[in-house]
């Protein structure tokens, strides 16, 4: 926590950089774990242009969809991703299964049988996320090649204000 405390977030393209931080203000005390004592944050004060991104970025989730598929952190993964990734996207985007392995789950030898687990986490996830419009995306030679991403509206309306 106190790393992220005087963390600098920089990003970056070819015409355009802006440095952000995440915390403007924290204070430490010092914390007892076993024999270590070590510093930590007993407050932290958000930076107003992060707190102003939460407010216009941020993306309601269902705490109790993520209670329901907390014994998988796959599961937690992939609602989160689509929870986020779906309201965003204006036109359908295809995420192919070998990026999406990178991205999520290289703990499968083979992307073959990550497919076979996402398949089953995406039917769970669907439970919780129904207005999630996916569909698998089959090339000319009938093969699943990945994903299709379209825009969807979030699991849970956003609070008025």
């Amino acid at each position: 926590m106190a790393a992220l405390g005087v963390a600098t977030v920089r990003l970056a393209s070819k015409y355009k950089q802006s440095n952000s931080h995440f915390v403007s203000v924290f204070d430490l005390i010092w914390m007892q774990q076993g024999t270590k004592r070590s510093l930590w944050p007993s407050e932290l004060e958000l930076s107003s242009g992060y707190w102003q991104g939460l407010k216009l970025k941020a993306v309601p989730i269902d705490m109790k969809a993520l209670k329901a598929i907390s014994h998988s952190a796959l599961a937690i993964d992939i609602y989160l991703w689509l929870t986020h990734r779906l309201r965003r996207i204006d036109q359908h985007y295809t995420k192919y299964w070998k990026f999406l392995w990178q991205q999520l789950c290289q703990g499968y030898r083979r992307i073959s049988y990550f497919r076979v687990k996402i398949e089953k986490v995406l039917f769970q996830v669907n439970a919780f996320y129904p207005q999630a419009n996916i569909e698998e995306y089959i090339n000319q030679d009938g093969v699943s090649v990945g994903l299709k991403l379209f825009n969807s509206p979030p699991p849970i309306a956003p609070l008025a204000g």
